[in-house]
């Protein structure tokens, strides 16, 4: 019941969230609150500094700095409330689900296997431990992103200001976002290489933790490169991008044929958004594959 519900109401996430994107920044443009500012064109008033001057008048994006507040800092505010507040929602359903599963395991075993109970409990214990660990990670990583741009706003606001360390910090931090969430996640793989082999280096594991995550990608490319090949022998005045995506979005008899290049792309797309759409609507309880 919870699936089917979270399944209507997830189209909504999406429309709000792109919604608030394109009106916002549609009406930045219409109102034209877009300004150049230091290394980049942003909403902010123009000339530069004029919103804080009584002697200078703005020109363009009086009231840039509002909007911007409006649809930058409270989405951000609320994201960083959500986040955290889902994290710990995950960690206690998980908490909660091992709690019921290991009194549910104790009734059940006999007297002689406490021991492996135990161990068992020890496990999945571990498991909720590991969630919480990566949760605060991931919590910390994007509080750690974006506080220095929370408190120079902050400071702005209260003192029209913007001190410069701040202004530093928050834009080296920002850009990291990315990097740090790379780190966390390959982070419980790095410490499941140290543990099987506590002789391998840290670097040597990183390595190891980051090709085995892209051998998927790696095997991918490696399987459709004949068939862009075909494309290209076939058709040499076709561009590596069509053939790529030829080659992805084409069955294997148009991907050998000497006419593939010649393939309507917005035909592929259709017949495979038809067969996607044929499958959403299948009902939940039919596993038979669709051949697609």
């Amino acid at each position: 019941m919870k699936e089917n519900a979270m399944h209507k109401i997830e189209p909504w996430f999406h429309i709000v969230a792109s919604g608030i994107s394109f009106g916002g920044a549609t009406a930045a443009l219409v109102l034209k609150l877009y300004n150049f500012q230091g290394n980049k064109c942003t909403m902010t008033p123009y000339p530069p500094g004029c919103a804080e001057s009584e002697d200078v008048q703005c020109t363009r994006g009086a009231n840039a700095y509002l909007l911007s507040q409006l649809l930058a800092g409270v989405p951000l505010y609320l994201s960083l409330v959500g986040v955290a507040a889902c994290m710990i929602h995950v960690y206690w359903t998980l908490r909660s689900r091992e709690l019921a599963a290991g009194q549910y395991s104790f009734r059940r075993q006999l007297r002689g296997n406490q021991s492996r109970t135990e161990r068992e409990r020890r496990a999945k214990h571990s498991l909720s431990k590991k969630m919480a660990e990566q949760g605060v990670l991931y919590v910390g990583a994007l509080f750690l992103t974006y506080i220095w741009t929370i408190i120079l706003h902050a400071v702005k606001a209260a003192t029209g200001e913007m001190p410069f360390p701040l202004l530093l910090l928050s834009q080296i931090f920002v850009p990291l976002q990315g990097l740090f969430n790379f780190i966390i996640y390959i982070r419980p793989y790095v410490n499941n290489i140290k543990t099987s082999d506590p002789d391998c280096t840290y670097l040597h594991a990183i390595i190891l933790a980051i090709f085995s995550k892209l051998q998927g990608l790696f095997n991918f490319i490696i399987y459709i490169r004949p068939y862009v090949n075909t494309i290209k022998t076939s058709d040499p005045d076709c561009t590596n991008l069509h053939a790529i995506t030829l080659a992805i979005f084409s069955k294997p008899d148009e991907r050998s044929s000497d006419q593939s290049s010649k393939v309507r792309l917005s035909d592929i797309f259709k017949r495979r958004t038809g067969l996607i759409r044929q499958a959403f609507k299948r009902n939940l309880d039919d596993k038979r594959p669709l051949d697609v």
